[in-house]
């Protein structure tokens, strides 16, 4: 428990007190880290093929890097960008 130490005339009294703090919580990313069947809908941030030592993605706009086309989604359609998150 955290403790602070207060000047009282001549001498120091320790006091224990406990924070409050306001609870937020959005429970947003937990959806959003979610897919259905074969995945098609995940917009998560996953960017690795493994959380447990993966090789990172390829970025979606670095397309010399892959075998197919990106062109077919302009304009960030189907959540294809300048990043590697998994789509």
């Amino acid at each position: 428990m955290p403790e602070e130490l207060v000047v009282r005339g001549k001498s120091l009294e320790r006091r224990s007190f406990t924070e409050v703090l306001p609870l937020t919580f959005s429970f947003s990313w937990l959806l959003a880290e979610c897919y259905t069947a074969n995945g098609e809908d995940y917009r998560g941030f996953q960017n690795q093929t493994s959380l447990h030592g993966g090789k990172p993605c390829l970025f979606w706009n670095e397309t010399f890097q892959h075998p197919y086309n990106t062109l077919k989604y302009p304009n960030g359609e189907g959540g294809l960008g300048s990043h590697n998150y998994c789509r």
